[in-house]
């Protein structure tokens, strides 16, 4: 890519993020601004209802601010740490997650990126009484058995001798589909 292509490419890429999402601050610094209002309206009943004075109310809402302050900077190195587009719409990855738990036999489910995902699952039939070798689950399923956890004892990771019992709970990581129809064994 060349030097003008590039400066192309930015600009460009400018161009689109300003477009959309300049409406959405502006719509975010409108209703930071109704929050603030109301909050000046409801001193005018809250002081007489509850008989505060000038000075208890500013208090609250010091302690309000003081609040916003502190949280500010915890979530904007959380934003720096691991990317915007997970803080964004948490309730999406929340809600496919759920999903799988409901839906399935799965125990526990994390994507961790584009298809690829770890799930905590017990064990199918045809897998009990078997070591990992023996069950070929890579081959017939396409996904990898990292960890078995036994009750009452540490958790372990899969060695081709791990043997899997009734009881165990795995941990197996595969592309999603893939580990659907895995975990959907009776």
């Amino acid at each position: 890519m060349t030097n003008t292509s590039a400066a192309q490419a930015e600009a460009q890429a400018y161009k689109t993020i300003t477009w959309r999402i300049m409406p959405f601050l502006f719509f975010c610094y409108v209703l930071a601004y109704v929050d603030r209002v109301n909050v000046g309206f409801a001193k005018l009943q809250m002081q007489q209802d509850l008989g505060m004075s000038d000075s208890v109310y500013g208090l609250g809402a010091g302690i309000f601010f003081i609040g916003y302050f502190l949280f500010e900077v915890p979530a904007n190195m959380i934003l720096q740490r691991i990317g915007a587009h997970h803080i964004v719409q948490p309730e999406s990855d929340a809600g496919t997650r759920v999903a799988h738990l409901v839906s399935g036999k799965l125990l526990d489910y994390i994507e961790v990126e584009d298809g690829f995902t770890i799930v905590k699952m017990r064990p199918p039939m045809e897998t009990q009484g078997f070591t990992v070798a023996q069950t070929k689950v890579q081959e017939k399923y396409g996904v990898t058995v990292i960890g078995v956890k036994s009750p009452g004892h540490e958790f372990v990771y899969a060695e081709p001798t791990t043997r899997i019992s009734a009881n165990d709970l795995l941990i197996v990581s595969g592309h999603a589909d893939l580990l659907e129809r895995f975990a959907a064994r009776p």
